[in-house]
């Protein structure tokens, strides 16, 4: 049974449009430096779409770009073939656009309930509706399917549980699509199990989930679509079944992981031996032998 529909709060508009967000041609500098140059995405409805290279790639800046956090220099943005003009997360917001950092935005003296609908209250003549805030947080809670207390503080909440209260939050103000970056980087693994099974909720419900993580393995067991930044650079954007590891690092690097990290070469047990030193004295060499390859 699904969910009444929402009411409306004051981050939404009823002519907020739907379909692929397109990133097109997008640059970005910090003090002369670029962060971004002429990198274009689409991403689609109902999918999880991840970024992923090494620090410095780009990929915060380009989900803070998505998100209204920051403007790009060059480029443009549309949502459902509407231009997108985002100069703060507020204007994000008004177009469905959430952000859940690694660093999550929680208030610990507040409720679970106040946290999810903190900024959208329901109210009338300036006084919160008590008892419409509880039911909409339930019936945000039953359409996702977490069992979270209303009243409890948020401050006792374990890690996971305080990601979703940011993931019920984004769902209130009827975001659709939401960017994740490092979500599990400071989870257990337990905890790290739950969080992939809410964001894959989150694209069977229609959202589009924007993934940025180091962890390929991760990337690889979440993702429809993979985009690979280096230095700022859009190097391939790939669907995720056709994707490996050693692909990834490869994109990542610029090179095979082997060339980066070459085997080492054994040498036969009875080479001669070429420097033999036993006892030097010195903190950390006890014997040493070298044998000629």
């Amino acid at each position: 049974m699904s969910a009444r529909p929402l009411e409306e709060h004051p981050h939404q508009t009823a002519d907020t449009p739907g379909g692929d967000l397109v990133v097109a041609g997008v640059s970005k500098r910090f003090g002369g430096v670029p962060a971004l140059i002429d990198v274009s995405i689409t991403v689609e409805p109902g999918k999880v779409h991840a970024l992923i290279g090494e620090n410095g790639a780009g990929k915060s800046t380009l989900g803070k770009i998505i998100s209204g956090v920051i403007e790009p220099d060059e480029g443009s943005l549309t949502l459902g073939g509407r231009p997108l003009i985002m100069r703060s997360p507020r204007d994000g917001l008004a177009h469905g656009i959430v952000t859940i950092a690694q660093e999550l935005a929680i208030v610990p003296g507040l409720t679970v309930a106040e946290n999810v609908l903190l900024g959208a209250e329901v109210a009338t003549a300036g006084w919160v509706r008590r008892r419409g805030a509880r039911r909409r947080f339930r019936e945000l809670a039953h359409r996702v399917g977490f069992d979270l207390s209303p009243d409890v503080r948020a401050s006792t909440l374990s890690t996971a549980d305080r990601q979703k209260v940011e993931i019920m939050r984004a769902l209130s103000r009827n975001a659709s699509i939401v960017v994740m970056d490092e979500p599990s980087a400071a989870l257990s693994g337990h905890e790290t199990a739950v969080l992939h099974e809410i964001i894959r909720s989150l694209a069977r419900e229609g959202n589009a989930v924007i993934l940025i993580s180091h962890f390929l393995s991760e990337v690889l067991s979440l993702s429809d679509t993979i985009t690979t930044l280096r230095d700022g650079r859009l190097i391939r954007t790939v669907d995720a079944e056709r994707a490996t590891e050693d692909s990834l690092i490869e994109g990542m690097l610029g090179r095979s992981l082997t060339s980066a990290f070459p085997d080492k070469e054994l040498v036969d047990a009875d080479a001669t031996v070429v420097l033999d030193v036993e006892h030097d004295g010195r903190v950390g060499v006890d014997e040493l032998l070298v044998r000629k390859r």
